[in-house]
């Protein structure tokens, strides 16, 4: 997904929300947003020229998230917030649990637990309400619903690369990771701190680490070879949350999306409207 016009003042907000999260300091906030403006007027990400409209709303929050670090020398500003998540899903966990134990149809009440995980995000201006009871989410349909055919993608596959998306969400992704019978699960985290993206420290705190393989990436565009193995080989590919919808909406794979449409940019491309449940096969699966 293209970054459109009006990702920019979300971007702009979302420099101020970071500024104001990893400092007290006024000074030091108005500089981060005057830098990151700078950088979005003079087209530039990393001192590196590129086409404004050209680039993913993920590469440019990542700019945003290291001017961030680099200017308050904060390692991880949203560090605290991340493990209030993780302590928040996991009492949820069980719950979420006895939910899929008791449904007519496991996978997908497992699949849109998944999703409702997705609504836990500091990265977007109008964040859903995560008290929300998790049944009234199970009576909600898809807006955009692919998932027979993700359930006969799941049913088949071997090797299942899962992109994680945000702490705390990570462990409503368990509950639809555990009903996967593939022999091998591949789980993303970032290598770096993103706004409140999951790393290994979150996947620990998750529970993942003892029944799949983590496997930390950099944030997009960057990749490694590892990564590169693991998409190249895997029989099915879930891309969890927006912001991964933005970076690898346009790539080719046996890839699925799973998210919640939380700004009006994304909406609007999806068809659909704010705060919708997503499940989309990319064309290439179809």
């Amino acid at each position: 997904m293209k970054t459109r016009l009006e990702c920019l003042p979300c971007l702009a907000r979302q420099a101020l929300e970071s500024a104001r999260i990893a400092t007290d300091d006024s000074e030091v906030q108005g500089r981060i947003v005057r830098t990151v403006l700078s950088k979005l007027s003079q087209a530039e990400l990393d001192a590196t020229p590129f086409e404004l409209l050209d680039a993913t709303p993920f590469e440019l929050g990542g700019m945003v998230q290291r001017t961030v670090r680099t200017l308050t020398g904060i390692g991880d500003p949203y560090l605290s917030i991340k493990q209030q998540s993780n302590r928040y899903a996991l009492q949820k966990y069980p719950e979420m649990k006895e939910l899929v134990a008791s449904a007519e149809a496991p996978l997908a009440v497992a699949t849109k637990i998944a999703i409702t995980g997705n609504i836990i995000d500091f990265g977007v201006p109008d964040r859903l309400d995560i008290e929300e009871p998790l049944n009234r989410i199970m009576h909600t349909p898809f807006a955009v619903d692919d998932f027979d055919l993700f359930a006969e993608r799941i049913a088949a596959a071997d090797r299942i690369l899962y992109l994680g998306d945000n702490a705390g969400e990570i462990v409503f992704d368990r509950v639809l990771i555990e009903e996967f019978s593939a022999s091998e699960v591949i789980v993303t985290v970032k290598d770096e701190p993103f706004i409140n993206d999951a790393m290994m420290a979150d996947a620990q705190a998750a529970g993942l680490d003892e029944s799949v393989r983590i496997l930390p990436i950099p944030i997009y565009p960057e990749t490694t070879d590892e990564f590169e193995m693991a998409w190249s080989t895997a029989d099915l590919i879930i891309a969890k949350g927006q912001a991964n919808y933005e970076a690898y909406s346009e790539v080719s794979g046996p890839l699925f999306y799973l998210l919640v449409a939380k700004c009006k940019a994304v909406a609007d491309e999806l068809g659909v409207s704010i705060g919708d449940l997503i499940l989309k096969a990319n064309s290439s699966s179809l």
